[in-house]
């Protein structure tokens, strides 16, 4: 069975070839996940910003073992910097929201009657204060502008809101584990990708 040639034997026809091969192979896997491309993104981008902290961490306390501590402590700590104003801002609208129900309640019951600076706005003042009168300072006509509202857009909106919640949350985990692992491999994966551009370009 012959042998394939080494790598210093090889005519430019069959290196260029070579390069293309590695091109298009890129090119597939990158067509694969590129569903995933934006996690992949972030978490180099948080990589790169928080390695001088991890390098220095890292040199004051040298890893031991299998060396998933400091990454998996890194990893969490930048989960918690995402997640911990997310869910402040989520209690906050939470909060909010009960406000907004407890006044299309009242809308219902008796309705809304219109402020007083509604009428003072410029350009429009009269038409919003019209508009408001017809539809909230009634109660049928607010109870029934909150039922269309309720099977309309808001409905759509909500469905549309989970679903993008879902995928964000997918996203952001793919960023996590993604994340961890360039702590982990970090320095391996950077002298590999100097070879490899050594091999490409040269010095």
């Amino acid at each position: 069975m012959p042998h394939p040639e080494p790598e210093g034997h090889a005519t430019p026809a069959q290196r260029r070839m070579r390069i293309v091969l590695g091109l298009l192979l890129l090119l597939a896997g990158l067509w694969t996940i590129r569903a995933f491309l934006p996690a992949l993104g972030w978490a180099v981008i948080l990589a790169v910003a928080t390695w001088p902290l991890y390098a220095r961490v890292r040199r004051r306390f040298p890893p031991r073992g299998h060396d998933i501590l400091f990454p998996a402590l890194f990893t969490l700590a930048v989960a918690l910097l995402v997640l911990v104003p997310l869910t402040i801002a989520a209690i906050q609208i939470a909060r909010e929201a009960r406000v907004v129900i407890g006044l299309f309640d009242e809308a219902r019951r008796s309705g809304l009657p219109a402020p007083d600076w509604i009428a003072n706005l410029p350009l429009v003042g009269a038409q919003a204060l019209g508009w408001w009168k017809a539809n909230l300072a009634d109660p049928g006509a607010a109870s029934e502008l909150i039922e269309r509202m309720s099977h309309g857009s808001v409905g759509h909106w909500t469905r549309s809101l989970g679903g993008q919640v879902v995928h964000r949350s997918v996203i952001f985990g793919f960023t996590l584990l993604t994340l961890f692992f360039l702590y982990r491999d970090g320095i391996w994966l950077a002298d590999a990708l100097m070879r490899v551009g050594h091999r490409a370009v040269g010095p």
